[in-house]
């Protein structure tokens, strides 16, 4: 379940990289849960060209993120804002609470 959550972030971020009809089985398979049956009758082709496309643009979204790593950096940016907006309001942590804030406003619109 955590692969498609992954692969659900990937193709949001990097979905444009694909074909149209990558783009369109992927989502199908992680975004609406459908089983390689229900995405080929869908479709009009078979089960077997269905897998095909889906790991063909499975393997492609890790590539492009092995290469670019937005995913991953966008994660790390996230956790580390979140820390320090959890800060405890003392004396210089108010302006960085609210500077953390905005980075994850920056972080979240732009997911």
């Amino acid at each position: 379940m955590l692969e498609h959550v992954e692969l659900s972030m990937l193709l949001s971020r990097y979905g444009a990289m694909l074909t149209e009809r990558q783009r369109t089985l992927l989502a199908l398979s992680v975004d609406e849960d459908l089983s390689l049956s229900e995405i080929a009758e869908q479709a009009g082709i078979s089960r077997q060209a269905v897998l095909d496309a889906i790991k063909r643009a499975e393997s492609q979204l890790y590539a492009i993120e092995a290469a670019l790593g937005m995913e991953k950096l966008t994660r790390t940016l996230r956790e580390k804002a979140e820390v320090l907006a959890a800060l405890p309001a003392v004396a210089g942590n108010a302006e960085a609470q609210a500077l953390a804030g905005e980075i994850l406003e920056i972080i979240n619109d732009g997911v």
